[in-house]
């Protein structure tokens, strides 16, 4: 068999507050890689509506109904079909930006800024070889006292 009949190589992807998948549907785009496959393991988003229109698009991949914030990177890979050493390729993201945005309020006390801490510390829990948080510009120039783990709020 020569280098061109080998399958391209696959590569497993999370996306968390996935939504309807857009994150998800760029990765899939193969146009953009090139010469490999990214595998979507595992979508979760705490809209249950968000997850009626991704099943339409992605009924091949799972998708949790859950608040990010309550999950570990344990819990990810379970419900990912992912054993603990499997390697876990790419976690994507879009936590919540309307407190950052010049289009939204940019209400720096906004509950859902601290999702932000929730992406970071899955990163740190599930170790991906890549990570990609899609956010807004303006979260660079949060104070980190806006950035505070509060074990009392949702993720959405």
């Amino acid at each position: 068999m020569s280098a061109s009949d080998q399958a391209p190589p696959r590569y497993n992807l999370i996306d968390l507050f996935a939504g309807v998948g857009g994150l998800t549907r760029g990765f899939q785009d193969d146009s953009a890689f090139g010469d490999c496959t990214f595998e979507p393991r595992l979508m979760v988003d705490i809209d249950p509506e968000a997850r009626s229109v991704a099943n339409q698009n992605f009924p091949d991949v799972r998708y949790l109904v859950r608040d990010v914030h309550s999950l570990s990177g344990a819990e990810l890979r379970q419900r990912a079909g992912m054993g603990p050493k499997e390697i876990l390729h790419v976690l994507v993201g879009g936590p919540p930006c309307q407190g950052f945005s010049w289009l939204g309020k940019r209400a720096l006390a906004d509950e859902r800024n601290v999702c932000i801490l929730d992406f970071l510390r899955l990163v740190k829990e599930l170790r991906p070889l890549v990570a990609l948080i899609e956010n807004v510009p303006l979260v660079i120039t949060v104070p980190s006292s806006h950035l505070r783990a509060d074990t009392n709020r949702q993720c959405s």
